[in-house]
């Protein structure tokens, strides 16, 4: 069993107090054995906590990444899946499954985790007609720097991956409204 974090669009200092403290504190050291940061990670007190977290850390090029140069794209072999790992910001039209799918399958991933959501839905899962799966983990912190409607406020929200074999077990941490971590199971079967 492997525990992936999927985790990114922290924004830290750009706009956003950063992860918080109902959040961080689920991520306990010595669980995660990787942490998977879809880019936008932008400060350097956010990467020294990630990687309290975990030791394996892969990183790739968010668009507000000025310091840091990171890979754009980046595949890695998590038990029986291929994990395919990119900011998004490069894929046009950003938010267009069709678009994401392509990436998907140029890269050979059976889940792609993306960053640059969609501030209207923050986090988000689904499965492509061709049975591959995307998780974009919405931002860590709340943070929408591409959204100026304020009434369509992203709330904060990561990933948890426990990897075996060909399953996939997703759970999704999000803070609601009133503060209060609230938690949602996704399950995927590789064909």
């Amino acid at each position: 069993m492997v525990l992936a974090l999927a985790i990114g669009d922290i924004g830290v200092p750009l706009g956003s107090q950063g992860i918080p403290q109902k959040l961080k504190e689920l991520l306990q050291p010595g669980k995660i054995h990787q942490a998977i940061c879809t880019g936008n990670l932008c400060d350097e007190a956010t990467m020294d906590f990630l990687k309290t977290v975990s030791s394996n850390i892969i990183i790739v090029q968010g668009d507000l990444d000025a310091k840091r140069t990171y890979p754009i794209e980046k595949v890695v072999q998590i038990g029986e899946f291929q994990v395919g790992v990119c900011h998004g910001h490069h894929i046009v039209p950003p938010h267009d499954r069709d678009a994401i799918s392509a990436v998907q399958r140029r890269l050979g991933a059976d889940i792609l985790i993306k960053g640059c959501f969609d501030p209207s839905k923050g986090f988000e899962s689904y499965v492509h007609r061709e049975g591959e799966i995307v998780i974009q983990p919405g931002s860590a912190s709340g943070w929408q720097p591409w959204s100026d409607a304020q009434d369509t406020a992203c709330r904060p929200s990561f990933a948890l991956m426990d990897i075996k074999g060909k399953r996939a077990v997703v759970y999704v941490y999000t803070l609601d409204i009133n503060n209060e971590v609230q938690v949602e199971k996704i399950e995927f079967t590789k064909p």
